[in-house]
């Protein structure tokens, strides 16, 4: 053991003599020296290189040597040299491209040759001396560029900007691109080869982007002239008839090939940032600047044609160019056209309805497909609507109306789910009508046959139009047309109350009383009709004055008015070759024909007498009866077909008709266009009251009003078309009648409350 106080030391130690560790004596090169030795090594490496020759000693023996120049610090001075080589190999490489000018496709191949191998021989260059591209131009990071980026400063500088070379280069790569527009074949691997060049330059955009856009422009203005020749030519030599079938389909088909071509050119050949600009010149030559001229030649024909692609891709050209406004006016201007021709060809009334519902449906499969359902074509194809059915005052509203009436009618055979889409269809036709109050006026007169004469398709389907008009109009419009249906609903109950009393079935037990069907109708929900005097058959004046008799006891102060021309009447008919027919006629043609009961043959004055009926209902229901297609009598003389004074009529011995129960209808003649000018009538001093009310409620919230300022605001108020000289008229009506007086300055109006 040893004592901690003591120290221990070692007995090789405790010697004064000590072993030192000294490093080799290092023997100091002059740097000088060291340079000129290892610089032309270095340099002949270089020319080496660029001859593509194999160099005397390798790369990594090169790297070596650069590495012991940057130790001794002459990167400086190596840097310089490195350059001045460089320098005096891109003027050789100028020399050579000088040589080649004449040629133009040769000097292109020799560009692009000598550009990859100096790429090529440039990076083998920056390895060697990556050394000094860490130690010196790193560390100082200011103006001094690494040798990649001074080889390619160098040969933009001295080839690619001396100004006679970028001249030939640029124009070659133009002629290029406008060889291959012109659908020849080229070179495209020296194409992207040399674009790709000028991108490492960083030259891209003024040696090639901005001349290319400058020839693009001038490219296609002279081709879209040419090409847009042949469409100006053909619109001029046809005559003003034919113009609308100007086809403009080649041209769409020529734009969209070369905006496709110009796409892949810009996706395979340039740069990224090029496309936008390049695609917009192209889009504002060949689309833009002929916008205009495209719609005037060519658009009507393509929507006549239904050429739904060619009317899609223009859609899309214009939608790029922003130009659609130009095309919702046309668009706009081709609905209204084609619409007044419908709807103001007074030949086509009948089939009115059904040629706007097609010509809708064609007109929304063309914005569906064509225009991609845009809010902007609603718009347009609503205004447009409005602006043609509405050019012809009232008849469209009517028509409508008719249309209604045809189809919900007893006898078509359509399933409900049809019924509703005919509606539907209906509604949208109406939704354009200003009108409203002509429609209903002709909407309820139809109805109310419909259902006064048992002729309604389905009291659901129409409670459901009614639904349809209600949502689309509000309540105001639909309640008389909802009070004709509450009406046909209480004369369930009267007629049910009525055929149970005793002194009806008595009569009808022991007089042989006809069955009778009564509807009670409101005055203010139904069209109002003229009353036409008739004497009536002994049985049917009997019921009739029975039913009178029990309602006027249910209902004390009313007074009926019996509408005969609306009754009907199921008569059992036997003809002595056909048996028993049961006929379905009017009740003018049912007392007619009861008069043969007794006689065989009456004359026309004898029929007159007996039943007091006016001389044209008569006339009327007379050639229904024996001069139609179903002839319960004959007429003496039968040449014509006019009802005379001195006519016999015999009762048909000779009638003949499969059918056992036969509809005789009466024959309308010349009455529906009276009818139609009554209905007419009455909408008119309707309008008048509507229009007083309108001004007097404007007056009594206003007390007074400029004259001129109330004519604004009733216009707005109605719900019909009206001209300022309609309510000028009703004001001055209004100051006769002191509803309304004039101030102190004659163009006020005031309210006499």
């Amino acid at each position: 053991m040893f004592n901690s106080a003591n120290k221990f030391t070692p007995k090789s130690l405790q010697n004064k003599s000590r072993i030192k560790i000294k490093s080799f004596e290092v023997k100091r090169e002059d740097p000088e020296k060291l340079y000129a030795h290892k610089w032309p090594i270095l340099h002949k490496c270089i020319l080496a290189v660029f001859a593509e020759q194999k160099a005397d000693y390798n790369h990594e023996v090169l790297y070596r040597h650069v590495g012991d120049l940057c130790r001794k610090h002459m990167e400086e001075r190596l840097y310089s040299d490195v350059r001045s080589v460089l320098v005096q190999h891109i003027a050789n490489l100028r020399q050579m491209l000088d040589s080649d000018q004449k040629d133009t496709f040769k000097f292109l191949r020799t560009f692009v040759s000598l550009w990859l191998k100096f790429e090529n021989h440039i990076t083998i260059i920056r390895n060697i001396f990556l050394v000094l591209d860490r130690n010196y131009v790193l560390h100082l990071n200011g103006p001094i560029k690494s040798i990649w980026d001074m080889a390619l400063d160098l040969f933009r500088t001295n080839i690619v900007q001396v100004h006679h070379i970028r001249s030939k280069l640029t124009d070659i790569l133009l002629e290029l691109i406008n060889a291959e527009r012109n659908g020849n074949e080229i070179d495209t691997m020296q194409l992207t080869t040399c674009l790709s060049m000028l991108s490492h330059l960083q030259v891209y955009d003024t040696v090639f982007q901005t001349p290319l856009i400058q020839r693009t422009n001038q490219y296609y203005t002279e081709n879209s002239t040419i090409q847009f020749q042949d469409i100006e030519q053909h619109s001029t030599t046809n005559s003003s008839a034919d113009a609308q079938h100007t086809t403009i389909e080649p041209y769409i088909q020529w734009v969209l090939s070369q905006i496709a071509h110009e796409e892949y050119r810009a996706t395979h050949y340039y740069k990224p940032a090029t496309r936008l600009p390049l695609i917009n010149t192209v889009y504002q030559q060949l689309v833009a600047n002929y916008s205009q001229q495209l719609l005037d030649f060519g658009f009507e024909s393509l929507l006549n044609q239904n050429k739904v692609e060619h009317l899609k891709n223009l859609h899309n050209l214009l939608k790029y160019v922003h130009h659609l406004d130009a095309l919702k006016s046309k668009f706009y201007q081709y609905i209204v056209k084609y619409g007044t021709m419908i709807v103001k060809d007074q030949q086509r009334d009948e089939n009115m309805v059904q040629d706007l519902l097609d010509f809708k449906k064609n007109i929304s499969h063309v914005h569906e497909m064509c225009f991609q359902n845009s809010p902007l074509f609603n718009h347009t194809i609503k205004d447009a609507f409005i602006e043609f059915i509405n050019s012809r005052p009232k008849k469209p509203a009517e028509m409508v109306a008719k249309f209604l009436d045809r189809r919900l009618q007893k006898g078509n055979k359509h399933s409900e789910q049809e019924l509703e889409e005919i509606m539907d269809n209906a509604m949208i036709i109406f939704k354009y009508i200003r009108e409203t109050d002509v429609f209903e006026a002709f909407y309820k007169k139809d109805l109310a046959k419909r259902l006064l004469l048992d002729r309604s398709a389905s009291s659901d389907v129409e409670k459901a139009m009614l639904s349809k008009l209600k949502a689309e109009c509000g309540g105001e419009f639909t309640r008389k047309l909802e009070g004709m249906f509450k009406d046909m609903e209480a004369n369930k109950t009267l007629m049910s109350d009525f055929l149970k009393r005793e002194d009806y079935t008595s009569a009808v037990s022991e007089f042989d009383a006809p069955a009778l069907h009564v509807h009670v109708i409101t005055t203010g929900n139904w069209p109002a009709y003229q009353s036409c005097s008739l004497n009536l058959p002994p049985e049917i004046a009997q019921s009739q004055k029975m039913y009178q008799s029990y309602y006027l006891s249910k209902f004390s102060g009313r007074k009926l008015t019996w509408q005969n021309h609306l009754g009907r009447c199921t008569l059992l008919a036997r003809f002595p070759q056909c048996g028993e027919k049961t006929l379905d006629v009017s009740l003018f043609q049912a007392s007619v024909l009861v008069l043969f009961n007794d006689e065989t043959k009456l004359t026309y004055t004898q029929i007159k007498d007996a039943l007091q009926l006016e001389e044209p209902e008569l006339k009327r229901t007379l050639l229904s009866l024996a001069c139609a297609r179903v002839q319960p009598l004959r007429k003496k003389p039968s040449k014509t077909k006019e009802i005379l004074p001195d006519d016999e009529f015999h009762f048909n011995n000779r009638f003949q008709n499969p059918k056992m129960k036969i509809r005789i209808n009466t024959i309308q003649m010349r009455e529906t266009k009276k009818e139609q000018e009554e209905t007419t009538e009455k909408i008119l001093v309707e309008r008048h009251y509507v229009i007083d009310a309108a001004i007097v409620r404007i007056m009594k919230a206003r007390k007074q009003l400029q004259h001129q300022q109330l004519l604004a605001e009733v216009v707005k108020t109605l719900k019909f078309p009206a001209s300022f000289q309609d309510i000028k008229k009703r004001v001055e009506s209004l100051l006769e009648r002191e509803y309304l007086m004039r101030g102190e300055d004659l163009s006020t109006l005031v309210y006499c409350s």
